[in-house]
């Protein structure tokens, strides 16, 4: 087992014994070790679930409810880039491969322009399907 499986598999079966969530602290983590904030998107379910330092860059409030992708393109991305963020997520489910792409989009709470490297994986099931997206977002300019 490598070490970042000893780790995952440590902090899964500490949350198990706390109150605390392992998946929010494992996002914590990343997130203090990085400028890249952590996403996943489930594709059965159609929510995003975004950690709390990256729905700061969109402009939400910490704890805020995921959101379909529909809501996310609506209220996040610039309807320039509607398309392309569409074409990008199309590629990484049906190629299943990991894309790299820039955002443009805007902050929900001012209305503040802004560019994000998004870094996108499909993630699969047993059987080889996509059934979620996980990655980053780095913030790389604000406009």
């Amino acid at each position: 087992m490598s070490e970042n499986q000893d780790f995952l598999t440590s902090l899964r079966e500490a949350g198990e014994q706390s109150a605390y969530d392992p998946n929010k602290v494992l996002l914590m983590i990343l997130e203090d070790a990085s400028d890249e904030f952590p996403w996943y998107y489930d594709l059965i379910e159609d929510r995003i679930y975004a950690s709390d330092g990256l729905k700061g860059i969109y402009g939400q409030l910490p704890g805020a409810k995921p959101m379909s992708y529909e809501e996310f393109i609506n209220k996040m991305a610039i309807l320039s880039d509607q398309q392309n963020i569409e074409r990008m997520r199309l590629r990484c489910i049906n190629e299943k491969k990991g894309v790299e792409f820039i955002l443009h989009a805007m902050k929900q709470d001012t209305g503040q322009e802004f560019r994000v490297l998004i870094k996108a994986k499909p993630l699969l099931d047993k059987k080889g399907n996509v059934i979620a997206l996980y990655g980053t977002d780095r913030l790389i300019e604000i406009l």
